[in-house]
C-alpha cells in the first residue's frame, strides 16, 4: 500500500467518482422541470449610495441550501471597507473557514470567490448576489460542475436575558 502510483490512482479514482456523482445529479436536476414562481410586483427602485448598501452587508450571515451532493449549511462573515469585501466562508461539506477573495460590494450587488480544496483539486466557487434587507440572494458557480441558488440571511444577535445585567468590558 506504500506504492505512490497506487495511491495516486486511488485518489484519482475517488475524484472521478465524485465528479461522476455530481454530473449525474446535475443531469437529473436539469431534467426536472423548474417550479413556477410568480413574479413579485416591483416598485420603482431609488438609487442608493454605495456606502448605504456596503454598510448593510457587514456582519455574519447564514444559509442552508440544497445542492447536488445534499443539503449544505454555510456561515459567512463579511467586512466591508468602501467597495472592498473581505471575510470568511465556512461550509458543512468542506469544513474549516476559508478567506474569501475578489470581494466587492457595489450598491446592493455583492460578489466574491470562495476557494476550496476538494480531494487535492482546487475549486473556485464564484458568488454573485443581491442584498435585499436582511437577505442576500446568491447564485454561485461551483468550478465547472454546477450553478446553485441560495439565500443567506443575516444572523440574529442574541439579546441579553430578561433582567440580566449587560456585560462590562
Amino acid at each position: 500500500m506504500n506504492d505512490p502510483r497506487l495511491s495516486f490512482r486511488l485518489r484519482r479514482s475517488a475524484v472521478l467518482a465524485v465528479l461522476l456523482v455530481l454530473s449525474a445529479r446535475l443531469v437529473a436536476a436539469e431534467a426536472a422541470p423548474a417550479p413556477k414562481v410568480p413574479a413579485a410586483p416591483t416598485a420603482p427602485v431609488k438609487s442608493a449610495a454605495p456606502a448605504a448598501g456596503s454598510a448593510s452587508v457587514q456582519g455574519k450571515w447564514t444559509a442552508e441550501f440544497e445542492t447536488q451532493v445534499g443539503v449544505q449549511t454555510y456561515t459567512y462573515e463579511f467586512t466591508v471597507e468602501g467597495e472592498k469585501l473581505t471575510g470568511t466562508a465556512e461550509g458543512s461539506m468542506f469544513g474549516g473557514k476559508v478567506e474569501i477573495t475578489d470581494g466587492k460590494v457595489a450598491g446592493s450587488k455583492v460578489t466574491f470567490t470562495e476557494k476550496q480544496d476538494f480531494g487535492g483539486m482546487d475549486i473556485a466557487i464564484a458568488y454573485t448576489g443581491e442584498l435585499k434587507g436582511d437577505e442576500i440572494a446568491f447564485s454561485r458557480v461551483v468550478g465547472e460542475f454546477a450553478t446553485e441558488e441560495l439565500v443567506a440571511k443575516r444572523a440574529k444577535t442574541e439579546a441579553p436575558a430578561a433582567g440580566a445585567a449587560p456585560k462590562k468590558n
